[in-house]
């Protein structure tokens, strides 16, 4: 049988419904932050000082309008909304005032204002964060802000990190005090309840692609008078740096799969992925409002959302990930972008190839017959141009398939007379993708 898209829906609590395609954002950049409140969405930077809104609910985002321009031309800020005010903290600006304190133009500024069902109010300048920022991991807790950060030692960053958090009300941001960081730097923080989750951003061994490494995960509590002690929990299964959102109990990790946990107050339990974002790309900014996640891309990247436990269409579960920390992944003949090695109308054109994104693997629906001795013969179709279909011979299980980094074997139709070794993965009862290791030194399998 030739290999097809998994279709299969997966029930288990938390999955993300398909993506669903709603009103295109105005700007030509995609906002660094955005925030929900009072039935709309509110994005900040990344279009120099301009803001906007539109209107949500469960038929996806309404009409945009602009709004209050943000103080300063901004990027790489961090909003955080409470009590309908928006608070937007650190940075980067080509303001003068940003330039002057940092050749990054990173900015400790911090600014706020009102949200209502008319957009965004006049903007404020509040108490600056104590130190320049940019992309700073902020949360907030009842009335509180807490901003995880890097230590800093002048506006250098070192590798230790700090909190630093602060009462919110509609005057503005009260004074800044410190408290404990996690015991590494993490890509995304997240508050649920009175508990703050760190994750993401682990290093990856030289050649290696993010989604085939590990991050440290930390978690601890919060209070008026800081964070407490952090703990290890659930490590997140990418190194890759990524956009995170939070809906219900979990939380959503924007790589390619998107990975989601459901926390509480002992940690983050078992990471799984879900349906993963539409295209190649990434969103610039995702908020969510109940059930509902808003992710909103620039004018070109398409605004999209999605509804917590719906219908997921094609999300891989792998039962058996690979026992190697780094991967390629078989891909599709030809992606549009030029032919691999292939058997091009019946002339001898090589093996298969191998590329890294797991979330374009091909699936093959034969593991039965792979099974059996004379294993499972198939067509690997082109999605872009069937002259580059090519043909070959899986076993898996494969006795003669070398431990620890290898479980099958594939055979291209013309070209080779031994078998290549592999990982094969299985996505289902009757569903497989494969793998490849890659060679830390010249990055290939």
């Amino acid at each position: 049988m030739p290999p097809t898209e998994s279709t299969s829906a997966i029930s288990s609590s938390g999955q993300l419904g398909a993506w669903e395609p709603t009103t295109a954002y105005p700007g030509s950049n995609p906002p660094s932050s955005c925030v929900t409140a009072v039935g709309n969405i509110y994005c900040v930077g990344g279009n120099g000082n301009a803001t906007y809104f539109a209107p949500i609910s469960s038929s996806g985002v309404g009409r945009w309008g602009q709004t209050a321009d943000y103080p300063i031309p901004i990027q790489d800020e961090r909003c955080v909304e409470n009590s309908n005010f928006i608070y937007c903290v650190g940075g980067v600006s080509n303001a003068p005032s940003a330039q002057a304190a940092d050749p990054y133009g990173r900015t400790p500024d911090v600014f706020y204002a009102p949200v209502s069902g008319s957009g965004i109010g006049p903007w404020a300048s509040t108490a600056p964060f104590p130190y320049v920022i940019d992309d700073p991991r902020c949360m907030t807790n009842s009335s509180n802000i807490y901003c995880v950060v890097p230590a800093f030692n002048g506006t250098i960053y070192t590798s230790s990190t700090n909190t630093f958090f602060a009462t919110l009300s509609a005057n503005g941001v009260g004074t800044w005090s410190r408290s404990a960081g996690p015991p590494s730097m993490a890509a995304g923080c997240s508050a649920l309840d009175i508990n703050v989750y760190c994750f993401g951003g682990g290093n990856c061994p030289p050649a290696g692609p993010p989604s085939d490494c590990y991050s440290p995960s930390y978690v601890t509590s919060l209070s008026s008078r800081g964070v407490g002690t952090w703990g290890n929990t659930t490590e997140l299964p990418t190194a890759g740096w990524g956009v995170y959102a939070t809906a219900e109990s979990y939380i959503y990790y924007f790589v390619t799969p998107i990975f989601f946990a459901q926390v509480s107050a002992g940690g983050i339990g078992p990471w799984g992925s879900t349906t993963n974002f539409p295209g190649s790309f990434y969103p610039g900014a995702c908020a969510s409002s109940g059930a509902y996640i808003y992710c909103v891309g620039s004018s070109t990247d398409g605004v999209y959302y999605s509804l917590v436990g719906g219908p997921s269409p094609g999300s891989l579960v792998l039962q058996n990930p690979p026992p190697f920390p780094v991967a390629q992944y078989l891909h599709p003949a030809f992606g549009g972008g030029g032919g691999c090695s292939v058997t091009v109308n019946g002339t001898l054109a090589g093996a298969p190839c191998f590329g890294r994104d797991i979330d374009n693997a091909v699936i093959f629906n034969c593991a039965a017959a792979a099974a059996t001795p004379s294993g499972c013969t198939t067509t690997v179709v082109s999605p872009g141009y069937t002259a580059y279909n090519y043909n070959l011979t899986i076993w898996y299980p494969d006795a003669n398939a070398p431990a620890p980094n290898s479980n099958c074997e594939f055979l291209p139709s013309l070209g080779y007379n031994t078998p290549f070794d592999a990982w094969c993965i299985s996505i289902s009862q009757d569903s497989f993708i494969m793998a490849q290791p890659i060679d830390l030194q010249t990055g290939q399998p």
